[in-house]
């Protein structure tokens, strides 16, 4: 990496104020490339690049997103998995999340909520049992692996016949499922198995008479089926023709999607909110059981997609992701917290932190402003050692203290008080996105601390002493 000689800055969350605000142009930014898989569930949304990192961004007041915080994050971060391994898949439920590895090792987090089980951790872990694993499938709280051999594993909650709940800790081979297994998918409280004769089998996640699950149920309505897809209420399913069709578990209804081009994927909430991508790559929206309508404003050349409650998240065949849709938990992935969009618009791809050799998750995400790279101060600084105080009184007034520097800074001054002396900055301190900013490489001075910018890798990296 490059030691930069240029000035860095940190951003520190301090509230609305009504002092100047600097604005940055956001169409310089760089967009989130390289994605070859996506998944999404509750407002969340999950890419996997083709290096195997995981980038996530979206809804989090629950802790979901596997930060071990509870902020919306409005930029896709990196998560980061204790693998050695690439990751290979991703899967999302409601409460759940999961991702694979090259090994055939399986990783989750949970988000915090009543049913939480103590098996579950709020970061990524390995589930372990599960290996050999081939494919996930994640439901609202359990996660499915088909492994080699063609057996589907459970491990997470089922419901048992009386309405309670019970955590399998230890991923268990459902019985009794069809042989020749190709595929699975899950749904809320359902999982699902293809097989190679094109025929697909629900299973209900519920505990009786000692089985971990319910007997699996053949669906005669899905026949010539070659691929299934999971979804929170639904799943989505192409046959061998390229029609599409999508299975509403909780009304045991089928439904045709209505369109007469060959279809590539399908992403379904509900049995009437689908995202449907054509094998010409154009996006289109089930809107009712009998009609759809083509969206527009996206790019037309979309390989994937996501169809979250309030969202429509899109892959494209060049790697890009392109959302369009509400964004008031940031499931927009745009770096901007505007409440909503008609035209789509492509993920950002912030810059990265480290500090110390450990990825940093800021919740105002840095960004480049002309020659300038700005990172989060919260984020920084107290992992340094420091005290951030916002006075509220002077609220354009934030104070710096550490061992032996007390640092005043004050937005659009192009000084700072350290320990009662004047001292020059590069530039001015400002105002972005309800974030203060400083000069970095002042304040990293007066730390001891050395900082690299890697253009290639969008990636800050602090090496600090305390």
């Amino acid at each position: 990496m490059k030691k930069i000689l240029l000035s860095l800055l940190i951003a520190s969350f301090i509230g609305t104020v009504s002092f100047n605000i600097t604005s940055f142009a956001r169409e310089n930014q760089r967009h989130l490339s390289n994605i070859i898989q996506l998944s999404g569930a509750n407002n969340s949304v999950y890419a996997l690049d083709h290096t195997g990192k995981l980038w996530i961004w979206g809804y989090n007041q629950y802790g979901n997103l596997g930060l071990g915080d509870e902020t919306d994050r409005f930029a896709p971060t990196r998560l980061h998995i204790p693998t050695s391994t690439s990751i290979t898949q991703i899967g999302s439920g409601r409460h759940i999340n999961a991702a694979l590895n090259t090994s055939g090792q399986v990783f989750s987090w949970s988000e915090k909520w009543p049913g939480k089980n103590e098996a579950q951790s709020s970061t990524p872990v390995m589930i372990n049992g599960f290996s050999g694993i081939k494919q996930i499938a994640v439901g609202a709280n359990f996660v499915l692996g088909l492994d080699q051999s063609g057996k589907v594993q459970l491990w997470g909650q089922t419901s048992t016949s009386d309405n309670a709940s019970k955590f399998i800790n230890e991923p268990s081979a459902i019985p009794n499922t069809p042989e020749h297994i190709v595929s699975i998918a899950a749904s809320q409280n359902h999982g699902y198995v293809l097989t190679s004769e094109g025929a697909v089998w629900s299973i209900s996640i519920t505990s009786s008479s000692g089985s971990i699950a319910a007997k699996p149920t053949l669906l005669p309505d899905l026949k010539n089926i070659k691929m299934i897809s999971s979804g929170e209420k639904a799943i989505a399913c192409i046959d061998s023709n390229e029609h599409g069709w999508i299975y509403d578990q909780d009304a045991n209804q089928v439904v045709k999607v209505p369109l007469t081009q060959p279809i590539k994927t399908i992403s379904a909430q509900p049995i009437n909110n689908a995202a449907i991508i054509t094998s010409n790559g154009n996006v289109y929206q089930l809107i009712s059981k009998t009609d759809t309508q083509l969206l527009k404003g996206v790019p037309s050349n979309g390989i994937a997609a996501i169809q979250n409650p309030l969202a429509t998240t899109i892959l494209t065949k060049s790697g890009e992701v392109w959302s369009t849709g509400v964004n008031v938990n940031g499931q927009l992935g745009i770096a901007n917290n505007i409440r909503r969009i008609a035209t789509a618009q492509p993920a950002i791809q912030p810059i990265q932190l480290e500090l110390n050799g450990t990825l940093l998750h800021p919740v105002n995400s840095p960004k480049m402003v002309g020659n300038y790279v700005y990172v989060p101060i919260r984020g920084v600084l107290q992992e340094m050692g420091s005290t951030v105080n916002w006075n509220k009184n002077q609220k354009n007034l934030v104070k710096i203290t550490s061992k032996n520097t007390m640092i005043q800074l004050q937005v659009d001054q192009k000084y700072a008080m350290i320990n009662g002396k004047a001292v020059q900055l590069d530039a001015p301190v400002v105002y972005i996105d309800g974030s203060m900013f400083v000069p970095l490489r002042f304040i990293s001075q007066a730390e001891g601390a050395t900082v690299n910018w890697d253009s290639n890798l969008y990636t800050v990296s602090i090496s600090f002493k305390n």
